[in-house]
């Protein structure tokens, strides 16, 4: 229990008292007893509390005052350590979006610390940014919000999410990638530059993303299995995977490396700019008449992976199999994301059906037809069942 003390030479009292953690501690208070006695039973109470669960610990004064720049960068060191999938450090990408939103939230928000972030001024700059940005954008932006919150609570700098109660954003893209047919693949083949023609190949032979091409080296390349190896490190998954690729394929990439060095780059796929992949591929679609954007979507890079897996379920593939190539978490994503009805099959589809039911109706009537004669009484084929 709590007691007060004085010591010789003091003017104050001082009084001890046991702690959250059960330990006993000791403190100063005024020269006034009573005050202190009644001082050090408050702490106390207000510690067993803690201590029994019936009360949240206080938060330590340091951490609820540190300054958001000091926050983020500890956010950020911890997250290029193993702040990914499976205790694995953020990508290069990632960890640069990251620190870019970081700055943003802080400059539009006018941030100081944790505890200044509230939920109508991050909907207010999220209502702002809508009509700019693509609503996943704005989401990912977000999320990354999200984030530094979730690990600042965990660490003791807040105890409560400010953006708990945020209703999330409609994602779903206007003009989502859309799967090239037969058609437009063989003519981007035919009239793409050899170089380029064994990316778009490579590309459908995998449905690797641009990203996880670009970091293909010369000693990913397995010949005699065929296949290809994606490090954890390059996949979005971040898990190594053994993707396997046609002979053909493995062929034609076999001569392009050809003398390079293991670790040098296979396809040589540039990075992003005027003269990236994305700028390559749309002139390469245009080249070869395919209209970038239509009532399906838009043609794209990841075009050429939906195109991947469109194939895999229209040659058969069961759908573990169309999940392990594609590197897919769920069936869910393989089925109703990646893979898209074809009209011809619908067609069919539509007139089999058709027929089958014109078959099942004739088959009756005439079923019916038979068991009335025999009786000499109409009777239903349900009276004869019964």
């Amino acid at each position: 229990m709590a007691r007060v003390f004085k010591r010789k030479g003091r003017r104050v009292w001082d009084f001890r008292y046991v702690d959250a953690q059960g330990k006993c501690r000791q403190s100063s208070g005024w020269p006034d007893k009573k005050r202190t006695l009644e001082h050090a039973l408050s702490v106390e109470a207000e510690c067993r509390a803690v201590r029994k669960g019936e009360k949240e610990a206080p938060l330590d004064a340091a951490k609820r005052n540190a300054p958001i720049q000091q926050v983020v960068d500890e956010y950020m060191t911890w997250g290029m350590t193993q702040g990914g999938l499976y205790g694995r450090p953020w990508t290069t990408n990632g960890t640069q979006a990251k620190r870019a939103n970081f700055a943003f939230w802080i400059a539009s928000l006018g941030l100081a610390t944790l505890s200044d972030i509230d939920l109508p001024r991050v909907e207010k700059v999220v209502r702002d940014l809508l009509p700019v940005l693509a609503a996943k954008t704005v989401d990912h932006r977000v999320m990354n919000l999200k984030s530094l919150i979730n690990w600042a609570i965990r660490r003791g700098y807040i105890r409560h999410n400010p953006l708990a109660g945020m209703a999330a954003l409609d994602v779903r893209p206007t003009s989502p990638h859309r799967a090239l047919s037969d058609q437009e693949i063989r003519t981007l083949l035919d009239t793409a530059p050899p170089n380029r023609r064994l990316w778009y190949e490579t590309a459908l032979a995998t449905g690797f993303r641009v990203n996880e091409l670009r970091t293909l080296r010369a000693r990913d390349l397995d010949v005699f299995g065929p296949s290809l190896f994606l490090a954890a490190d390059y996949s979005k998954d971040r898990k190594n995977h053994r993707q396997p690729i046609p002979k053909e394929v493995a062929e034609s990439l076999a001569k392009l490396a050809a003398g390079k060095d293991g670790n040098a780059k296979l396809l040589g796929i540039p990075s992003s700019g005027q003269t990236g992949a994305s700028a390559f591929i749309v002139r390469d679609y245009k080249s070869a008449g395919i209209a970038i954007k239509t009532d399906a979507g838009r043609a794209t890079w990841h075009s050429l992976r939906k195109c991947y897996v469109n194939a895999l379920v229209r040659t058969g593939a069961d759908v573990k199999t169309i999940m392990t190539l594609a590197r897919h978490s769920s069936a869910q994503l393989s089925m109703e994301v990646y893979a898209s009805a074809d009209p011809a099959r619908l067609r069919q589809g539509v007139e089999a059906a058709f027929d089958h039911v014109k078959n099942a109706s004739a088959k009756g009537k005439e079923r019916a037809k038979q068991v009335a004669q025999g009786s000499g009484n109409p009777v239903s084929l349900e009276c004869e069942q019964g």
